[in-house]
């Protein structure tokens, strides 16, 4: 796993708990501090606006975890055609994979779909 998909991956699933995390101080702030504070109407557009959010960002996380083993397939299918294999590493413990093995022998995460 290079640097760069580390820090997408890394980036995408920051983003989905902001949603969650802003729902959440608003049920914590409603039931427990300030009850009767908040108008209807400001409650309404605070929770759309957190569950909009929650769900576009849970979205995109999700996509970010198929393009790492979109990206582990491709990095096995150039392995094992080009003339200097290079080592493939396990992303759970980091042990050599050989090219004809499907999955980790150690721990068996594998990067199939």
């Amino acid at each position: 796993m290079n640097d760069k998909m580390k820090v997408r991956l890394h980036n995408g699933l920051k983003e989905s708990s902001i949603g969650f995390l802003l729902a959440l101080v608003y049920i914590i702030l409603k039931y427990f501090y300030w009850p009767d504070i908040f108008i209807w109407l400001a409650e309404t557009v605070f929770v759309i606006f957190c569950t909009v959010l929650f769900f576009i960002r849970g979205y995109r996380k999700g996509y970010s975890i198929t393009n790492f083993n979109q990206e582990m397939q491709k990095k096995r299918e150039e392995m094992l055609n080009s003339r200097f294999s290079e080592d493939l590493r396990c992303y759970k413990c980091s042990s050599i994979i050989k090219p004809e093995d499907n999955s980790c022998p150690i721990c068996g995460w594998t990067w199939k779909l």
